[in-house]
């Protein structure tokens, strides 16, 4: 499954912040769970967050975000390169994910 290596080493460093990730190969690429539940994830160069609707609709105001999914999963959003490129960008959106359930 295509995803950015890379990507995927950063967003499991920003995840082990907030505990012991499993991951799963879903939607075309990596997604990254905890407590059973979906937070993050990488396909292709595109990091992709689950956080609550509200939560959502509320980081899709930020810039360089593309929604993904939003009609099949609500809550489902894709950031580009641009947008997690700076590590403090990136663990931002994480957290946001881990804790926008």
């Amino acid at each position: 499954m295509p995803y950015d290596d890379t990507l995927v080493d950063r967003v499991r460093r920003a995840m082990s912040s907030y505990g012991e990730p499993s991951e799963r190969e879903l939607f075309g690429g990596l997604m990254f769970y905890l407590d059973g539940r979906m937070c993050a994830g990488v396909v292709n160069d595109q990091l992709v967050l689950r956080m609550s609707p509200e939560a959502a609709a509320e980081a899709l105001a930020r810039n360089r975000i593309d929604p993904m999914g939003e009609a099949e999963i609500p809550g489902i959003i894709s950031v580009s390169p641009a947008g997690h490129e700076l590590e403090e960008d990136l663990n931002e959106w994480i957290r946001l994910a881990v804790e926008g359930a």
